[in-house]
């Protein structure tokens, strides 16, 4: 995944370049989303106050970096029994594939990801928003401040307190999709090669 996506910024480099308004956007909404945690003075997670999501979601992490769907081998136990009833064969899975890999590349325990995590897709969000407004908004400084406005709508960010690993993936995921779709749909596709991202 790492060498995947060095390799899509090294092919990318010299055709386009960083711009600053919309990566101030996309770091605003990061620390936005990230300062219950930053503002703490140490690390932690929020979504533990009224609900067990967060510890699920950690333990649907874990396993499915090493098993899979799987439960052969498992104890009868009250994890296998959680695991199996919350999960089941045809529960997704992808939002908890991308903090998994993310806990591999940085090599730390996934509560310490989690969080981050949730902050990253909403960052997400305000990249894809700066895209979308582009062709109505022709201001990069407003289009950076309603991008940022708009990616912290306060049921998002609920979520995000709430350890919402699905919703924040899911809003990042509609966010990416619309945006890919709206490139390519004013005019044809010049190679097929333009529609791979959408595909994926």
């Amino acid at each position: 995944v790492a060498v995947g996506a060095a390799a899509g910024l090294l092919l990318a480099w010299p055709r386009r370049r960083l711009h600053r308004w919309p990566l101030l956007a996309a770091v605003g909404v990061l620390l936005a989303y990230g300062a219950p945690v930053l503002l703490s003075g140490q690390a932690t997670f929020t979504g533990f106050v009224r609900l067990d999501d967060t510890a699920t979601w950690f333990n649907i992490i874990d396993h499915v970096m090493s098993h899979a769907r799987s439960v052969a081998g498992e104890p009868p136990s009250t994890y296998r029994l959680l695991y199996t009833g919350d999960v089941g064969a045809t529960y997704p899975l992808g939002a908890f594939m991308l903090p998994g890999v993310a806990r591999a590349l940085v090599g730390v325990d996934i509560a310490w990801v989690f969080q981050p995590y949730l902050a990253c897709c909403a960052a997400a969000v305000a990249l894809c928003l700066y895209a979308l407004m582009e062709p109505i908004v022709s201001s990069v400084r407003i289009r950076a401040l309603l991008a940022f406005a708009a990616a912290q709508p306060a049921l998002l960010y609920g979520y995000s307190l709430w350890g919402g690993i699905k919703e924040l993936t899911a809003a990042f995921l509609l966010a990416l999709g619309v945006a890919l779709i709206a490139a390519i749909l004013p005019r044809r596709p010049a190679s097929w090669r333009e529609l791979l991202p959408v595909a994926v």
